[in-house]
């Protein structure tokens, strides 16, 4: 069966270069556990022959684009850096090229005095973006409040603060029109506009309408990482709350704009992470393992993990796509927080991970489309 190619594309000044000779590819978006801050998406690839290389080459702080022919959606970022591993003959050599995802802007960004607005969490967080040089920001729902606050320091600390304040999740993206940065920003009682990643381990729902995947690998944890019993919100313009008592403790800086804001914040934390049952926590699928999906794998799966911000298209990013995942006669229900993406000439992998059903139970759980309907009342703030 033949595999997935993969194209690698750089940029300078407007014009696309092609590099060849791909040996292997991996990406990584959004992050494994939903109470950690969010960091740059990251990847690298490895080529051959780079002395075949003519200039303009690629360099630290050029655009980098990697994605499957005929799908012209994978990862945009900036190049962070270049490395060449000499062998015994130029054919021998090999070159492996790391970069980040837009994230990264808002990480190298140092805001000094920067006056905030009290507005909503997911306002500000863009600003934030904004100023960072991430020109498409995209906002979906959001139900928290930020304080008014005159900021100096990095841009990615107080954008995970705003983000923390929500309780959302952050997409990288891209405007595959003009190839610039973008992101997505989900409150928590939002999703991405992606259809429901559908997986199985039933035969017959491999060649089913709607098409579920094949997966070959499934990870189930007690949620050690994500079990606390007491959290601390500590705002910036206001005093700290606390909810809970005991040794299994979450703190947590916020934006939060009132003392009864924060409170909440921390109740809500509190009962989304009380839980003790195991559940899945991350799922990984193939494409040499799909019996009728392959085309489906190429132009869904992967094309949902970064695509258009580009009106009227919006935003379609994996990370906060609902997942239904069936395993052993049960039926699990999850939302992606991150995922990551590996391939060679042989085949393409990837893992998605995600927060259970207990995590995320502002949602309706049932029903022929459990993600499609809000119940804002049970168990947010």
């Amino acid at each position: 069966m033949a595999s997935l190619t993969w194209v690698v594309s750089y940029e300078v000044s407007g014009t696309s270069y092609t590099l060849d000779d791909v040996q292997s590819i991996s990406y990584e978006s959004g992050r494994r556990w939903t109470t950690d801050p969010y960091q740059a998406g990251r990847g690298q690839v490895v080529l051959r022959d780079p002395s075949s290389w003519t200039a303009p080459k690629p360099a630290v702080g050029r655009t980098i684009y990697v994605y499957t022919q005929s799908v012209l959606s994978g990862f945009l970022g900036k190049i962070t850096d270049v490395e060449i591993r000499y062998g015994e003959v130029p054919a021998m050599d090999e070159a492996i090229i790391t970069f980040e995802g837009p994230i990264g802007s808002i990480g190298r960004n140092q805001l000094n005095s920067y006056s905030f607005t009290e507005e909503p969490a997911l306002f500000q967080a863009a600003e934030t973006a904004i100023d960072s040089d991430v020109t498409t920001v995209a906002k979906y729902g959001t139900t928290s409040t930020a304080s008014a606050q005159t900021y100096t320091g990095n841009a990615l600390s107080i954008f995970n603060e705003q983000m923390l304040t929500e309780v959302g999740r952050v997409g990288e993206a891209f405007d595959n029109g003009t190839n610039t940065l973008a992101v997505a920003l989900y409150g928590r009682l939002a999703y991405s506009s992606v259809n429901t990643v559908l997986l199985s381990d039933v035969p017959a729902d491999w060649t089913a309408t709607p098409n579920y995947w094949k997966y070959k690998e499934i990870e189930f944890k007690s949620a050690a990482e994500n079990y606390f019993t007491k959290v601390t919100i500590q705002p910036q313009a206001v005093a700290q709350q606390t909810s809970g008592t005991g040794k299994y403790a979450l703190v947590q800086e916020s934006v939060d704009v009132s003392t009864t804001q924060a409170l909440q914040h921390a109740e809500y934390l509190k009962s989304q992470y009380g839980g003790q049952t195991i559940t899945p926590y991350s799922v990984t699928l193939d494409y040499v393992s799909q019996v009728t999906a392959l085309t489906s794998f190429r132009q869904e799966l992967l094309s949902s993990y970064v695509n258009s911000a580009t009106s009227p298209t919006g935003v379609y990013t994996m990370v906060a796509t609902p997942v239904e995942l069936k395993f052993r006669g049960t039926t699990y229900y999850g939302v992606v927080e991150g995922y990551k993406v590996t391939a060679n000439p042989a085949n393409t992998q990837v893992t998605l991970y995600f927060s259970p059903q207990d995590q995320n139970d502002y949602l309706y759980w049932n029903g022929a489309n459990p993600y499609g309907n809000w119940d804002e009342n049970k168990w947010s703030f």
